[in-house]
């Protein structure tokens, strides 16, 4: 798993890797069009390597809004972006810029499967990739098959 962090990080896909990101500000193009925060990613595999965006609410691919992020090229292909057209307080949108064509599909973001504040039992699916997140209460979390992450929130988890 590879979480860049704030500001314009380079990063590598090596095998099967998760990119994390926890915060708009992990990468982002500014309301003035600076891409000095844009994350760069080389050797990104639809087949194998995935994105963690339950964090910051992003569900998959659309239009760039609504949750959902646009992909886009630029260039003959060699450069894919990943955008969000929904502007935080500061006027700052999601990008993720990679220096290869990418052919993404659902496998490659992440599921999020998300509790309330009172006792949940939350089962993931045999579907891939999930993000179980309990929230408040005695919750169970229950990931089954793939590679789930499970996140107790602020209740007592079981």
């Amino acid at each position: 798993m590879v979480i860049g962090g704030a500001g314009r990080d380079d990063l590598v896909a090596n095998g099967t890797t998760v990119f994390r990101y926890l915060s708009l500000e992990d990468s982002y193009l500014s309301a003035t069009g600076s891409d000095e925060s844009v994350d760069w990613i080389s050797g990104f595999n639809s087949n194998r390597d995935r994105l963690d965006l339950t964090a910051l609410g992003f569900t998959g691919l659309g239009d760039g809004t609504n949750g959902t992020l646009k992909v886009s090229t630029e260039g003959d292909y060699d450069h894919t972006f990943l955008r969000s057209y929904e502007a935080d307080a500061d006027g700052n949108t999601f990008v993720l810029e990679f220096f290869d064509y990418v052919d993404f599909n659902a496998a490659n973001f992440q599921r999020l499967i998300s509790g309330t504040d009172t006792a949940d039992a939350i089962l993931g699916t045999s579907a891939g990739a999930e993000t179980l997140m309990g929230y408040a209460g005695r919750d169970t979390l229950s990931g089954l098959a793939g590679d789930d992450r499970l996140v107790g929130g602020a209740g007592v988890t079981r």
